[in-house]
């Protein structure tokens, strides 16, 4: 018998400082071959998802995804409560905001075409934690 836990939520804590949202997970032994990670590990669908969640939670209350990202952002680990050495998550938001151009699109859902095609444009964070890593030096 072995044990495989999808960790979708794990990064959460890290990208965000929201303080009435709790991640957890929960295990259930079940009587089927084990299992392992599909395409990539939890914590890349687990972003995904919490990415177009967000989106959809910006739209619905009339903000900026973008903004919603910025607000909530998180300075310590929500997890160990330790500052981050170097996180330059808010300079990559807004590198990427200029380069796509993001004040100049249409934020409503199917509003935006490209000839006959419906382009959508939401925003979301990926990453994944390498845990045990020796520090970088110059």
């Amino acid at each position: 018998m072995s044990t495989f836990v999808e960790a979708a939520g794990g990064a959460t804590p890290m990208l965000f400082d929201i303080p009435n949202v709790a991640v957890t997970h929960t295990l259930a032994r079940l009587d089927v071959p084990s299992s392992t990670a599909m395409r990539a590990p939890g914590e890349a669908p687990g972003t995904y998802a919490l990415g177009c969640a967000l989106d959809e939670v910006a739209y619905a209350c009339g903000l900026d995804p973008l903004d919603v990202l910025r607000r909530n952002h998180a300075t310590v680990d929500g997890e160990s409560g330790l500052p981050f050495s170097s996180k330059h998550l808010l300079a990559c938001y807004d590198r990427g905001a200029e380069a796509f151009g993001w004040s100049r699109r249409t934020p409503a859902p199917r509003s935006m075409r490209d000839g006959d095609e419906l382009v959508g444009w939401g925003v979301a964070t990926a990453t994944y934690r390498r845990c045990g890593r020796r520090p970088r030096r110059a």
